[in-house]
């Protein structure tokens, strides 16, 4: 009989259920790694073996199973020692209640869909922001006639700026200069700046230049 073969994600908590389902009952399987942050459970390959585009996904018998609980309820089912569920029905019972909580109300909240879909709002997040400081910006050069130099920072919108005239402010709602969304001061050069007369940039989440994804930098450049 040809070797089972699990095509999973090393952090993948569900793949982790179902390696240890596997060594627990003895199954000699190979794994085929799929990356997810690379985006290969999309890739035709990986939805052809999984139209679902997830992992894990079990060969195994002649047979190709997907989703980790019902995978371990069959290597229960087929390879009955050691048991993977206690023989009891109300004991059953409570077993699959504690790994379906597990498995439909915690882990969707913690897998890369749901953490992408935050990491796209928080970069949403900043554009906005981004839009905001720039039209308080404008505000504040048709009153002073000058946009606040990079010493000056935004602040300048919050709080008059040594003796300078003219100031009509604050002119951000709520007197505050806002943090980015991962709680950072935004970056400001003026005037000019690199890219325009003033610039506004976050550096995203890893506080680096450069990025992807959550790393991405976010910049007035690129939002005006």
């Amino acid at each position: 009989m040809a070797k089972a073969v699990l095509y999973d994600y090393w952090r993948s908590s569900a793949s982790f259920r179902v390696r240890i389902a596997l060594n627990m009952v003895g199954v000699e399987y190979e794994t085929v790694p799929v990356d997810l942050l690379k985006g290969e459970h999309k890739a035709p390959e990986h939805l052809a073996r999984n139209p679902q585009g997830r992992v894990p996904v079990l060969d195994i018998d002649g047979l190709r199973l997907t989703q980790s609980v019902a995978i371990i309820e069959y290597l229960n089912d087929v390879r009955p020692e050691p048991p993977l569920l206690p023989s009891a029905p109300e004991a059953r019972a409570r077993v699959r209640a504690i790994a379906l909580s597990i498995a439909c109300e915690i882990h969707p909240l913690n897998n890369l869909r749901v953490l992408n879909y935050l990491t796209e709002s928080k970069a949403k997040a900043a554009k906005i922001q981004i839009e905001s400081l720039s039209s308080a910006l404008d505000l504040y050069f048709l009153d002073v006639g000058r946009y606040p130099t990079t010493s000056e920072g935004l602040n300048a919108l919050v709080r008059r700026p040594g003796s300078t005239g003219a100031w009509n402010g604050p002119y951000l709602k709520g007197g505050v200069v806002p943090l980015d969304p991962w709680g950072r001061p935004y970056q400001y050069k003026c005037c000019p700046g690199d890219h325009s007369d003033y610039d506004i940039w976050t550096l995203g989440g890893d506080a680096t230049p450069g990025g992807d994804g959550e790393n991405r930098d976010v910049t007035s450049w690129e939002v005006r």
